[in-house]
């Protein structure tokens, strides 16, 4: 497991966390709600920690141990081949609905959405969205990291 994200990523992934919430609560999706970094079990020996998950399952004493409905990486330098590959691999196995993956250097997301058990990009621009349910739906903006 990677350590925590810092700097760039840890702000990008906060801002990204609290616009979920903040959307969530104005839509009284209450099946939902949004963690940062917290661990999910997939199995014994597989565990992940996703940057930000969205999930609606039961919310979780320790760990998160049904799939997210959303699961958002932010790239670092060190982490890039990884979310892309193996991490992708297995949030469509394990039937991760959307999974988005955000860039800070290129500030560009990727958005893949599980269709028939398999992972389809979708369209993205700097606004996304994505619909969870039939009445909650997420509009994400790529966040700009302030410029000192």
């Amino acid at each position: 497991m990677a350590p925590s994200p810092f700097g760039r990523n840890q702000w990008s992934a906060t801002i990204l966390a609290a616009s979920i919430k903040q959307q969530l609560d104005g839509q009284n999706c209450r099946d939902y709600f949004v963690l940062m970094e917290t661990g999910w079990i997939v199995r014994d020996q597989t565990v992940v920690c996703p940057d930000v998950a969205v999930c609606c399952d039961r919310f979780p004493e320790r760990f998160i141990k049904a799939p997210p409905r959303l699961v958002i990486e932010v790239f670092s330098h060190s982490t890039a081949e990884k979310d892309q590959t193996s991490k992708r691999a297995l949030y469509e196995f394990e039937k991760v609905t959307y999974y988005l993956m955000l860039n800070t250097a290129t500030e560009r997301f990727q958005l893949l959405r599980l269709i028939d058990r398999v992972y389809v990009e979708q369209p993205s621009d700097e606004l996304i969205l994505i619909p969870l349910h039939n009445t909650c739906q997420l509009e994400l903006l790529v966040p700009r990291v302030p410029k000192n």
